[in-house]
């Protein structure tokens, strides 16, 4: 026969905020009720509640939502109390109250990891403190921070303490949530197509790599594609401008071209200003042979990224009819591409079975820190080399490929366009 854990009486005793002296100027509230969660996340979240904006989320610990009280009058000198009935091992993790004033949330107290201390009751009695509407962003320098928000009245709750004197650093931020899988609380489910920004309360995003399909003149030249809004999800139509600040050339030469290809291959509209990468990429292949089986030299080449100081994060490039990767591809040539801190190794692979030399185009991105990125369009110039050893691959010693910047610099239309906001 298994045996039931004992069961303790926890009381939760709330005051209103002048009983204990500390807000006499305080609006009274008349009622108060509780939210309580459990199962602490085991990682902080990044959350933008209700009238928070992409780029504001705030990183704090989150609980499950678990229960939430019914309203009890409160007033000064009257506290409400709650009660409630646990196992002698278990523990409320996050229990918010918060006083209502003719029906407006004004005032909020926490408490943490709450369960029975010894004895068969215990009591925890806590003071609400005014507080500020964490969504209105002239209230968020505010000390005392809360807000209510949720869809289909599913409410979660966001409290945020600035105090100097918490005594608990990891829970100055906490959010009790209704659903892991919709920590923003906006009905959007991860992994739902209308879910665009899933901690972003019914929030937007700006097109991501793998989106881009246009140019945008928006803020710059930036490589542009449909955005993705809450509710309603992707426009595939729509020409939305992304992180990715371009050089103008690319904008002046392709901006009335309704196709991505001339984004993707510049170099074939004979347009290379401002900024651009360009490499000298050799096929040594033996002097006299009747047929040209030349292989690319496979020597890695290092190329410094100007990013005005920005750290960079990830790089992508995308060939004329493709999608964007790691690796560039034409026909039986490739380019790799990697990327230590700013500086980006290209390794070349691959066959050229022609005696001409061959041009490629291509679009490179990078994303850079802050929400920032960068685009820069490249041209790969392979060159048969016609050598008279006997394996021709030991030529590459001397035929390493050489990958350059035209244009060191960023230029002015580019640091302006990653000095702005991002979309």
């Amino acid at each position: 026969m298994a045996c039931s854990s004992p069961k303790t009486d926890v009381q939760i005793v709330v005051y209103s905020p002048t009983d204990f002296g500390e807000d006499p100027d305080a609006e009274l509230p008349s009622t108060v009720k509780l939210f309580v969660g459990m199962d602490e996340s085991v990682v902080d979240a990044s959350v933008a509640p209700e009238g928070f904006q992409r780029g504001e989320e705030r990183n704090g610990a989150y609980w499950m939502f678990e229960y939430e009280s019914e309203s009890q009058p409160i007033s000064p000198g009257d506290p409400a109390e709650f009660r409630f009935v646990l196992d002698e091992r278990a523990e409320l993790g996050i229990v918010v109250a918060v006083g209502y004033t003719q029906g407006r949330p004004t005032s909020s107290a926490t408490l943490f990891h709450v369960k029975q201390q010894g004895g068969d009751f215990t009591r925890y009695p806590i003071g609400l403190n005014a507080s500020a509407d964490a969504k209105d962003p002239a209230m968020r320098t505010r000390f005392n921070q809360l807000a209510l928000w949720g869809a289909n009245d599913q409410t979660c709750v966001h409290v945020e303490n600035l105090r100097d004197d918490v005594y608990d650093e990891g829970h100055r931020t906490a959010f009790l949530v209704r659903d892991a899988k919709d920590l923003d609380c906006d009905g959007l489910q991860d992994g739902d197509p209308l879910e665009c920004a899933p901690t972003v309360y019914m929030g937007s995003r700006p097109p991501v790599v793998d989106e881009l399909s246009c140019t945008s003149s928006s803020g710059g030249c930036r490589l542009g594609g449909a955005g993705c809004v809450d509710g309603r999800g992707a426009a595939p139509a729509s020409c939305d401008p992304s992180r990715y600040c371009a050089p103008r050339a690319i904008c002046n030469a392709c901006a009335a071209n309704n196709d991505f290809n001339c984004a993707r291959d510049l170099q074939a509209q004979a347009v290379l200003d401002g900024l651009a990468l360009v490499c000298d990429v050799y096929a040594p292949h033996s002097e006299g042979a009747s047929g040209i089986d030349a292989r690319l030299c496979e020597t890695s080449s290092f190329v410094a990224i100007p990013t005005g100081g920005r750290q960079c994060e990830a790089v992508a490039g995308v060939v004329r009819d493709g999608n964007f990767d790691h690796t560039l591809r034409w026909d039986s040539q490739e380019i790799e591409l990697k990327l230590n801190d700013c500086k980006l190794e290209l390794r070349p692979k691959g066959e050229l079975g022609s005696a001409n030399v061959v041009r490629h185009g291509a679009l490179l991105t990078f994303d850079l820190e802050g929400g920032r990125g960068l685009a820069i369009p490249m041209v790969v110039k392979i060159t048969p080399m016609a050598v008279s050893a006997a394996d021709p691959s030991t030529a590459c010693d001397k035929l390493a490929p050489v990958c350059r910047l035209v244009g060191t610099d960023l230029p002015t239309d580019v640091a302006s366009c990653l000095a702005a906001d991002p979309p």
